[in-house]
């Protein structure tokens, strides 16, 4: 945690999408149910990779002992494994215990309990369909069939829906067989990532009707965008943005063509040529351009890895200005994410976000935070305040963040009157201010709750104690839980967290000593700082 994303991720989680605790479950200790039998493989950190390697098809359930979900699912998924088991399939089910599998759970990154996964041959796909043997028997047979349907006639074609058309010569039985290429088998295991969302096809050649694609660059704001990366080529992100868009379909014959359908836009084809400019692209293009975001969809925006622009407001406030985001959002389209967050549903956006009035955006990058609230200043060298009327003031504004001149918004305590101790005090709004000096910088990052963060405090003033008049030296505190990180550098995923910069750098060096103070003078000098000489270990 610490950095802006990672932050904005959890209180989205638990403060917005999931009000009433929808995946964790109660304060009581359950335990699994013992009657699952062996037809379930335990699969821990050290296990889980040669297993998935052994084995083409696996459903793995994360759970805890404490979940009372995971206790009514347990003994369904048992009976689900046994049920293939029987049929002779290829499926095999698995477990993970959160205790066992620690580093599985940050990969795979599950937030709660249970949580479900099915690998086919190694790409994984979060389960989606009821949690009873059928259901669970029927999805995953389902999904062990191809994702991609090889169809002839392109009237079948859902014309109302998103969809997405490979234009190749390939057939099922070339996918059975292997011979295929790199690219397009991408495109069927990415097939099943995405199949509960949308279909996917695939056509012959002779089917493609090339004058159909990206259409929307024969448009007013894909003029209007052109005008304006011209004409602010002091921001090279633009320039290089358009170079990308600009890149022209060449009538040529290509083996494989690509093609993402939404019912509102016609279709945008794939212009790159690697298996992960193809991942990328069936992310970016499947998105709606600007949509409400809820429970069923917001951990695709969140993991989309482009910036997010938060719309805050209620329906009439989206409907007021969906048309001119939804053009912003199509010329930005390699850069951010469009999404719209009901207020009326989510009374705490203001507090999340810390707006002042609605309806605002938000909009999220991953070094900062910055909004945009209609009629206040927000430049930091003019006073200039920016809209949601027109095209032009919302791509100013995208323009003017990107450059540096809209002031992050960051959470942060109010700085203390008095900073004068021998740990100096640091907050959200102060953190840059620390590295304007010329000293090294040793920074403990903490919580309240945390018991070995009150353990290492003594120690920790002790040490700050001894070199209260180290001229070159600044020992400091920061409260991860009530303060946001305004530096991309200083992030933490526990506590304490100790990071060390050294004089005019940015780049720390992270400790992993023993939390004395003989440990944190090695940790300093070992890192070219000078500090006092400790005799005492607390």
């Amino acid at each position: 945690m610490g950095n802006f994303k990672n932050i904005l991720t959890s209180f989205v989680y638990l403060l917005i999408l999931f009000p009433s605790g929808f995946f964790f479950s109660g304060s009581s200790l359950f335990c699994e149910a013992k009657n699952e039998t062996d037809d379930v493989k335990v699969l821990t950190d050290d296990t889980f990779d040669k297993f998935l390697t052994e084995n083409k098809l696996v459903m793995v359930k994360f759970y805890a002992d404490w979940c009372v979900h995971c206790k009514n699912l347990a003994p369904e998924y048992s009976k689900a494994a046994k049920m293939l088991k029987d049929e002779k399939s290829d499926v095999v089910f698995a477990k993970v215990r959160n205790e066992e599998g620690v580093n599985l759970m940050e990969r795979f990154n599950v937030r709660g309990f249970p949580t479900l996964y099915f690998f086919k041959n190694g790409t994984e796909v979060e389960y989606s369909g009821s949690r009873d043997a059928p259901g669970l028997v029927s999805w995953v047979k389902e999904l062990s069939t191809p994702g991609v349907k090889f169809v002839e006639d392109p009237s079948v074609l859902p014309m109302d829906k998103v969809f997405v058309v490979s234009y190749s010569d390939y057939s099922l039985s070339d996918l059975d067989s292997g011979s295929v290429s790199p690219l397009f088998l991408k495109f069927v295991r990415e097939s099943d990532k995405y199949r509960s969302y949308f279909s996917f096809f695939n056509l012959a050649h002779t089917h493609k009707d090339k004058s159909s694609w990206n259409k929307w660059r024969t448009t007013e704001e894909w003029s209007k965008w052109k005008e304006f990366s011209q004409k602010h080529s002091d921001l090279k992100e633009l320039t290089e943005a358009l170079s990308k868009q600009e890149e022209e379909y060449k009538d040529k014959d290509m083996k494989e063509e690509y093609v993402v359908h939404q019912p509102s836009e016609g279709f945008t084809r794939f212009e790159g040529s690697t298996e992960d400019e193809l991942e990328k692209f069936l992310s970016r293009e499947t998105l709606p351009l600007f949509a409400e975001i809820d429970q069923e969809n917001y951990m695709r925006f969140i993991t989309s890895g482009m910036d997010l622009v938060w719309f805050c407001g209620t329906k009439s406030d989206y409907d007021k200005y969906k048309d001119v985001f939804t053009k912003v959002a199509r010329v930005l389209r390699h850069q951010s994410t469009f999404v719209w967050v009901d207020s009326d549903k989510f009374g705490t956006i203001k507090e999340v976000f810390l707006l002042t009035q609605l309806p605002a955006v938000a909009y999220q990058t991953p070094t900062g935070r910055y909004l945009l609230q209609p009629n206040q200043q927000q430049s930091v060298k003019e006073a200039k305040s920016y809209n949601f009327d027109t095209f032009d003031s919302l791509l100013d504004f995208y323009h003017d963040v990107k450059m540096g001149l809209v002031p992050k918004s960051v959470r942060s305590e109010e700085e203390p009157k008095e900073n004068d101790g021998p740990v100096k005090v640091v907050v959200g709004n102060t953190l840059e201010k620390l590295f304007d000096s010329k000293k090294n910088v040793l920074l403990m990052i903490h919580a309240p709750h945390c018991q070995h963060c009150k353990n290492f405090l003594p120690v920790y003033t002790e040490f700050a104690t001894v070199n209260k008049d180290n001229d070159s030296l600044i020992v400091a505190s920061f409260n991860g839980d009530a303060n946001e990180s305004s530096m991309e550098e200083v992030n933490w995923d526990s506590f304490p967290t100790l990071l060390y910069f050294k004089a005019g750098e940015r780049v720390p060096v992270k400790f992993a000593g023993e939390r004395t103070a003989e440990g944190l003078r090695e940790f300093v000098t070992q890192n070219g700082g000078f500090v006092e000489d400790i005799h005492t270990e607390l």
